[in-house]
């Protein structure tokens, strides 16, 4: 069994946990403080012409008094030359970098950096330019009939756009395998959303699944609102797509909350445990509708439980040996997790019998799920013995364990699901993801991974496998608390004596409450 992190689940707590599903006795992070705001700073200018079009599409009424943040340069002076990013898109198997230095040799345009990416016979360059011109307008238009005219003359088909000042944000595209075909249809699809490509970084090339990252550069907007909207492209074409803020905020998560049947294992429990008895067809119709979100929760869970009535806690034991198994990537996404110090939690509508022991398995923090009711002999009397863990208890608990770690639930938290009863956990947090989804998550979720592993939630999270590997094999350390400093024996006296003596007694009484919680 994987080693637990310190505020890992106690079985002196499973009772307690389990009658308040929301109530977690663990102390596991403290609040961190919250990010000062940067100074800003106001300029008095009127804008030069080719700033003038970027304020009218932002604001149709320019004011002309633009505030800008300390680290934002002030409009660029027509006598300056003019930055330009391009994208080109050459399908042909000639050396198109060679073709674009020829292209661009002279005339005031000087490229002065690229990104480059050849997958089969697709070639996609991210170009940026220095342009020198009397107007920046006229100046972007010599730079795009330059284009136009070196690729026209060589026979090549190429599409190129400028990338949009405004937002930048982080596409990612996995699929078992990206080719050049994949390339030019998210190309494409951005394209016409109004989204360049600036660069690119693969974050996986394994056989299970590939995941390539492309930095964009559009109009601002929510990164899960684009990613809904191109969600029917995406799964026309067979990949997923995502797309996500760029920056360390992507990064910066404190814990997850994950869904086990159909998520953290492949099976529904209580499927599984139907077949045993031989009620599989019936109890899966009613498991199906009420994943999708045709039947109430709680009231297709009672009638499903009324129908193992019987079940010895061996039997359960025995499905759980024969019958149940991790989804693929599950103790690799769990172990990563873990390296980076997010704590992990199962929420799930299941049964403790089998949830508890996926939790030790994997070695998560915490689980919370349905606990059956047995008799004196150990036999499910086929009802459920307090709560059940619905959709809005579910939610709670995306709250609950984010005051357990100290951290913002929306914008610090993951949360994973598969079904209906998922929904209002997944939407708690920008990082909400249905994972292999039912129809009612594809449309409603903010991100969905509906073909990659498990383990690719880490990629989501912007890890590559080289990254992913050292998280494991050398995870963060978890840093220890500062004991107070103590003075040295027979250093003081009277009054120092005296201070010294209320030190030692401070540390004694500063490390009981631990030892307590410990006990606990």
């Amino acid at each position: 069994m994987p080693v637990v992190p310190p505020f890992h689940h106690s079985p002196d707590h499973s009772s307690s946990s389990h009658a308040n599903p929301t109530s977690f006795p663990h102390k596991w992070a403290t609040n961190q403080p919250p990010a000062q705001d940067s100074p800003k700073l106001t300029f008095n200018c009127r804008p030069s012409p080719f700033l003038r079009i970027i304020l009218s599409i932002v604001d149709p009424k320019p004011k002309y008094r633009t505030t800008y943040s300390s680290s934002t340069r002030p409009f660029v002076p027509m006598s300056e030359p003019l930055l330009l990013n391009f994208n080109l898109l050459v399908e042909s198997p000639a050396d198109p970098q060679a073709l674009l230095n020829d292209g661009f040799r002279g005339d005031g345009i000087r490229i002065t950096r690229r990104h480059l990416l050849t997958l089969d016979s697709v070639c996609l360059i991210s170009a940026h330019l220095r342009v020198k011109g009397e107007e920046h307008q006229s100046a972007y238009e010599q730079a795009m009939a330059r284009i136009d005219t070196t690729f026209a003359g060589e026979g090549i088909a190429v599409r190129s756009r400028p990338a949009s000042p405004g937002g930048r944000m982080i596409a990612l595209v996995m699929a078992p395998r990206i080719g050049g075909q994949a390339l030019k249809e998210t190309w494409a699809a951005l394209d016409r959303e109004g989204y360049g490509i600036t660069g690119h970084r693969w974050l996986s090339q394994r056989d299970e699944v590939q995941a390539l990252e492309f930095q964009i550069e559009g109009a601002p907007v929510e990164p899960a609102e684009l990613t809904q909207r191109l969600r029917p492209w995406a799964e026309a074409q067979g990949i997923d797509f995502i797309v996500v803020p760029e920056g360390r905020e992507r990064r910066r998560k404190k814990f997850l909350v994950i869904d086990m049947d159909s998520t953290l294992i492949r099976q529904e429990c209580v499927d599984e445990l139907a077949a045993y008895v031989g009620k599989r067809d019936e109890i899966s119709a009613i498991t199906a509708r009420a994943m999708a979100g045709e039947l109430d929760f709680e009231t297709s869970l009672r009638e499903r439980v009324r129908a193992l009535k019987g079940l010895t806690v061996a039997d359960i034991d025995k499905v759980y040996e024969e019958r149940i198994t991790l989804q693929p990537g599950a103790e690799r996404m769990v172990a990563a997790l873990r390296g980076a110090g997010i704590a992990t939690c199962l929420v799930s509508g299941g049964f403790t019998l089998i949830a508890d022991r996926i939790r030790d398995r994997l070695g998560l923090n915490d689980s919370v799920a349905c606990t059956l009711e047995l008799d004196e002999t150990g036999t499910l009397t086929g009802e459920i013995k307090g709560p059940v863990i619905d959709a809005s208890i579910k939610r709670k608990a995306v709250q609950a364990v984010a005051d357990q770690v100290g951290a913002d639930a929306r914008s610090e938290g993951i949360a994973v699901g598969d079904g209906a009863n998922d929904l209002l956990m997944l939407q708690a947090v920008d990082a909400g993801i249905g994972f292999h989804p039912k129809p009612l998550l594809i449309e409603q979720a903010p991100y969905t991974i509906a073909r990659a592993p498990l383990d690719a939630l880490l990629y989501v999270l912007g890890y590559s496998d080289e990254e992913i590997d050292h998280l494991i094999s050398a995870p963060i350390p978890t840093p220890s608390p500062r004991r107070p400093r103590r003075r040295r024996p027979g250093r003081g006296r009277g009054a120092e004596g005296e201070a010294s003596a209320n030190d030692g007694a401070a540390s004694e009484a500063a490390s009981q409450p631990a030892a307590t919680s410990e006990a606990s």
